[in-house]
């Protein structure tokens, strides 16, 4: 038995952007301009951060094109530099990152429908959360076709909210004449060099999170038709549509909100966020109750849909680990449905570890956000390294078949390498709570969990 080629490139795209835009482009919007405090800058950080990882798809895009193989970044650090880094990758993504961002995104859409229910998010969310994994890991065993198809619509429906509040916003900018003065200057008068690099690098962790999840696309290389041709066309085009929108959405958002507001992070999150008050304020004449509604509900989609490409990347690397016999029930993970042909075992894999940290989160509500920006910088380490191999390749294997190689080499790898490490930078010295010391867990109540799944702390 074998992975079947099910994946068009109409879903390869729709994994891409799916994948991306989840809860970070509502949520992190008014962490940004409360770092800035200058809509302006704000909106730079955004397009510097989209600049670096259009630069990462392009240099990516040349090891998706030359290595189509299910697994995606394990592959590429394996043919660059061996087997027991490869192991390293594969075990901190399949083990620890994936689960990391499962649970965020299950925990995020959980609090999305208890609000939409107007149930407390104190109890409810976590049902609502393992609710939506456990479905998620039962479609997408049922075949590859549904996982797509509920990507495909995920990313359709998320796209709606978006668009019509860029657009309005947009209008409402050009009637009124408000972009430059909204805009400029972009940076604010009397700031010194060093507080804008200080400004910078605690901003930019935020926007790099936005930004993430294309990479693991190509983890289902083995599973998309024509992968050769169409992984790099559908990571370089999905990625720019991407930062299209990012950069549109936070200059509508900069447009119908005042500074104080934007920047008013606590306010913000109190009104039901900030694509909620920027809907109240751009169409004053709908009940406010009816928006805020309305907006969750495009919350929800658009998470639902992260969290069901992350679950689908997720059990992939955990299926080619196991075909390797390099992870934890090696041999059941590398077995395929006999009915649908997807890796089944690596997807209870993923959703059960999720479900596990998602009882660490109910107990400890600082667990997911904090340990998944400190997955993010994980993340970026072996992005670098995948961006690194694009040039060791180049040297150690010329033969290799390059259908797509990368544009103005070296320059594009090394800005890609350079936005990594500043990005990792950004995170160590800006914004993690790992790293500046408010990462507050309760290891205590984590026992409750571990013991039931004989992992004891």
């Amino acid at each position: 038995m074998h992975l079947e080629k099910h994946f068009k490139f109409k879903d390869i795209l729709a994994l891409v952007i799916g994948s991306i835009v989840g809860s970070g482009v509502f949520y992190l919007a008014p962490k940004v301009f409360s770092i800035t405090k200058s809509p302006g800058l704000a909106i730079a950080v955004w397009a510097f951060a989209g600049i670096i990882t259009m630069a990462a798809g392009l240099t990516v895009a040349e090891l998706a094109a030359a290595i189509p193989k299910t697994g995606g970044i394990v592959e590429y650090i394996r043919l660059g530099y061996g087997e027991l880094l490869s192991t390293v990758c594969g075990w901190a993504f399949a083990g620890i990152i994936f689960p990391f961002y499962v649970v965020f995104l299950a925990a995020k859409f959980g609090q999305t429908v208890a609000a939409i229910l107007g149930t407390s998010t104190d109890y409810s969310y976590i049902f609502f959360a393992i609710s939506a994994v456990v479905f998620l890991a039962v479609v997408n065993n049922l075949s590859a076709l549904v996982g797509a198809k509920i990507q495909n619509f995920a990313t359709i429906g998320k796209m709606i909210p978006l668009i019509i509040i860029i657009l309005f916003g947009l209008y409402k900018g050009t009637l009124s004449h408000s972009f430059i003065p909204v805009l400029f200057p972009i940076i604010p008068k009397g700031l010194s060099e060093l507080s804008l690099l200080n400004i910078f690098t605690q901003a930019i962790i935020a926007c790099i999170f936005a930004y993430d999840g294309w990479m693991f696309v190509g983890s289902v290389a083995g599973e998309m038709e024509n992968p050769q041709k169409n992984l790099p066309k559908a990571i370089v085009l999905g990625l720019f549509i991407v930062c299209i929108i990012y950069v549109s959405i936070n200059i509508s958002y900069a447009i119908s909100n005042p500074l104080d507001k934007l920047i008013d992070v606590v306010g913000i999150k109190n009104s039901g966020g900030i694509a909620a008050v920027t809907a109240q304020n751009l169409f004053p004449n709908i009940d406010k109750t009816l928006v805020k509604i309305l907006i969750n509900i495009g919350i929800m989609v658009s998470v639902f849909g992260t969290l069901n490409g992350y679950m689908i990347f997720g059990s992939r690397i955990a299926y080619k680990m196991g075909i390797k016999r390099r992870f934890l029930f090696s041999r059941s993970i590398s077995q395929l449905s006999e009915k649908s042909n997807v890796p089944q075992f690596g997807m209870a894999w993923v959703s059960a570890l999720a479900i596990v940290f998602l009882l660490l989160d109910f107990l400890n509500p600082s667990v997911s956000g904090n340990l998944v920006e400190l997955g993010t910088l994980a993340s970026w380490v072996f992005y670098i390294l995948s961006f690194v191999a694009v040039m060791i390749l180049r040297k150690t294997h010329p033969e290799l078949n390059r259908p797509y190689k990368v544009p103005l080499y070296p320059i594009i790898p090394v800005l890609a390498i350079i936005g990594g490490l500043f990005a990792i930078y950004g995170g160590i010295l800006g914004d993690v709570p790992f790293f500046n010391g408010q990462m507050s867990i309760d290891f205590s109540k984590m026992q409750i969990p571990f013991a039931a799944t004989g992992l004891f702390l």
